[in-house]
């Protein structure tokens, strides 16, 4: 989970893909990745849906979400991708 602090409130990143407001629990922003959107060309990441207040910090919500997919994307990295089998 990544949690962050904006304007004194917390918020954080649940499963990499819902932004949520740890005081109000409102869901902020939701992120699906480009194989689980349809209408994706193959280079993008996915998808990013801004929702409600979360419109109102879209520059922290857009910085905040790149950060999770890019853990995310190391996360499921081979840890020896150079390794070869003999």
């Amino acid at each position: 989970m990544t949690r962050f602090y904006m304007d004194g409130k917390v918020y954080y990143w649940a499963g990499h893909t819902e932004l949520v407001s740890v005081e109000t629990g409102d869901l902020l922003a939701q992120f699906f990745p480009s194989w689980l959107v349809i209408d994706v060309n193959e280079h993008k990441l996915g998808k990013l849906v801004i929702k409600g207040k979360g419109k109102e910090n879209m520059d922290v919500v857009v910085a905040t979400a790149l950060i999770v997919q890019e853990r995310s994307d190391e996360g499921r990295q081979a840890v020896f991708p150079n390794l070869r089998k003999w």
